[in-house]
């Protein structure tokens, strides 16, 4: 989510001012979080590392997401979402910062029958974690199998993928 912002001025006497000077820097009143997670509150603040009281900064907070999103990931949960949203009062001192948090059941790949290095594994978790739909994941999976069995010497490999329910959770 990016947001531009550009003043006119027209008239006036003539002197400009500079940007920073004209920049004013709103501070964080508060940090909310929504949606559906399994990670507790305390752990989703120490990860987004703003508090009230902090000048707003565009990269902290993106970052912030970034690492909110991540740490889902390595709990397990490829399908995790994080939205943030801010709201900036209209004389542009004060913001509140929210992160919609949706982390989706927790997620297992299961490699039977040959042992993908980690780097193909990791190639198939960041491929999950970018799919729109089931079909195409298993699409991009297959096309990562493959490619690395080719690479390795094995052209007439069989590579079957299913999506399976494991508990109702997960």
């Amino acid at each position: 989510s990016y947001e531009f912002r550009h003043a006119l001025a027209f008239g006036g006497s003539g002197a400009r001012p500079t940007p920073a000077a004209s920049r004013v820097e709103p501070r964080v009143t508060a940090v909310r979080f929504s949606g559906t997670t399994n990670v507790p509150e305390p752990d989703l603040r120490r990860l987004v590392r703003l508090e009230p009281g902090d000048r707003f900064d565009f990269l902290r907070w993106q970052d912030g997401r970034d690492r909110l999103e991540r740490a889902l990931w390595q709990r397990g949960f490829q399908e995790a979402r994080v939205r943030a949203r801010r709201d900036v009062d209209e004389t542009g001192t004060s913001a509140e910062l929210e992160f919609d948090v949706e982390s989706g059941p927790p997620s297992v790949l299961d490699v039977r029958g040959y042992g993908f290095p980690g780097g193909v594994v990791r190639a198939m978790e960041v491929a999950w974690r970018a799919a729109v739909f089931d079909t195409f994941l298993l699409e991009e999976l297959e096309q990562i199998a493959r490619r690395h069995l080719v690479e390795e010497g094995y052209l007439q490999s069989v590579v079957a993928l299913e999506v399976v329910d494991a508990t109702g959770d997960e």
